[in-house]
């Protein structure tokens, strides 16, 4: 699906070779690395590969480099995991380097995060024009803290648009700027390089690799509390739960006596067993033995079963006189 999506105002994707050159590279990928496979992000980051390296081979290995040398590990897992991390250490930066637009977002009730997670993911394929997304490239390829580049990047495109944004009064207008107008404004590609190597000093490799790290220590400790709680939760709802009527309990089922057996326009006789929250009803004739379950909460009328839920299954002869074996059953 994404294969066929992608840059698709470009000619050599909408009428040239490229889908297939793209799907070949991200199948190779998901291939070599199958704990990975593929991930939303990629496609744009191959994608623009194909429209700069001589042969398909050549981009694969490129993306490789991205993926798992560049970038830190785990950042197109399954979980994300360290991709949400760096997005809580952008969040920091922002508030310490842009106070002002850090507290009108906060006002707004925006979370930057849901803004700028595409941004890293697809190393700013999704936001910055080709001439602008090569020459930042070239940075992330070529020395050895790429991916802290990315966040001098990211902090420089806002330190750039920060007034425009401090206009936008509604989430709305801050949606929209950042999404189809920041990268149109009025910034030389010289001068976002220039901005972003001028915040080296501020964003320091070892400094976000502890802040990093600090974050998905965080949210696993948090993933963690949820499991126990989740777990939590379902062994206080097992607990609670209504009583199961099995082969075993419907066999405790007082069985009737002939003379219990009403015939005639008065109908067989009706009896009933009590199991846990719920009420079994059986109706007993000479040709089968039917259990009505009812829904019945303690104490309530037998007048209010009308308006339950009612489910019934067949004992010794089922529809038609087949042979019909009693199954588990939930009582609700």
């Amino acid at each position: 699906m994404d294969v066929n999506r992608t840059l698709t105002d470009n000619i050599f994707f909408r009428r040239g070779p490229g889908v297939a050159k793209l799907a070949e590279v991200l199948r190779a990928y998901a291939r070599r690395n199958p704990e990975v496979g593929y991930c939303q992000g990629m496609n744009l980051i191959a994608a623009n590969l194909l429209l700069i390296m001589p042969s398909t081979e050549d981009a694969f290995w490129v993306l490789v480099s991205i993926i798992e040398l560049i970038l830190p590990r785990g950042y197109y897992d399954h979980s994300l995991m360290a991709s949400r991390a760096d997005q809580n250490v952008l969040r920091q930066y922002v508030t310490a380097v842009l106070p002002k637009l850090s507290q009108h977002l906060e006002n707004l009730s925006i979370e930057l995060e849901a803004l700028t997670f595409q941004w890293f993911l697809s190393v700013f394929t999704d936001c910055l024009s080709a001439e602008a997304l090569f020459r930042v490239w070239d940075v992330v390829l070529c020395i050895s803290d790429g991916s802290t580049f990315l966040f001098q990047v990211a902090l420089a495109l806002l330190k750039l648009n920060e007034q425009q944004l401090l206009q936008c009064d509604t989430p709305a207008a801050i949606y929209t700027y950042i999404n189809h107008q920041m990268t149109n404004h009025a910034i030389s590609i010289d001068g976002l390089i220039q901005a972003s190597e001028g915040l080296r000093r501020v964003v320091r490799r070892d400094e976000v690799e502890d802040r990093r790290n600090k974050a998905i220590e965080a949210e696993r400790q948090l993933m963690k509390e949820r499991e126990e709680h989740a777990a939590l939760y379902r062994a206080q709802k097992s607990t609670s739960a209504p009583a199961l009527v099995t082969e075993t309990s419907a066999s405790a089922v007082p069985s009737p006596t002939p003379s219990a057996v009403r015939m005639g326009t008065e109908g067989p006789a009706r009896s009933t067993y009590r199991e846990g929250n719920g009420t079994v009803q059986f109706d007993v004739t000479p040709a089968n033995l039917t259990y009505d379950v009812i829904a019945n909460k303690p104490g309530a009328p037998w007048s209010s079963q009308a308006a339950l839920a009612k489910r019934s299954f067949r004992g010794a002869r089922g529809v038609g006189g087949r042979p019909r074996p009693l199954s588990r059953f939930r009582i609700p």
